[in-house]
């Protein structure tokens, strides 16, 4: 019996170089992710900005959380869907 070689998770290991214990570039790798994410427009503060602080969280409910993304969208996401 032939077995296929899933290569996807070995591609994703080549994508990021080094060690992932190696905490030298961490800040590097995630300041790059957060200028990837402001490319897509997440939005997680007023006007678009990424949150600076991310060692605040936000604690609101699951519908507070739908709310602002249906009124921060201006419910693009929700016409979209149909």
């Amino acid at each position: 019996m032939t077995r296929k070689i899933d290569r996807s998770r070995s591609k994703e290991r080549e994508k990021h170089k080094g060690d992932p214990n190696d905490r030298s570039t961490l800040r590097i790798d995630f300041a790059r992710a957060k200028m990837k994410m402001s490319g897509h427009n997440v939005l997680t503060q007023s006007q678009g900005k990424v949150r600076r602080n991310q060692s605040l969280l936000l604690v609101r409910s699951a519908a507070d959380a739908v709310k602002s993304v249906i009124s921060a969208t201006s419910g693009c996401l929700i016409e979209s869907l149909y």
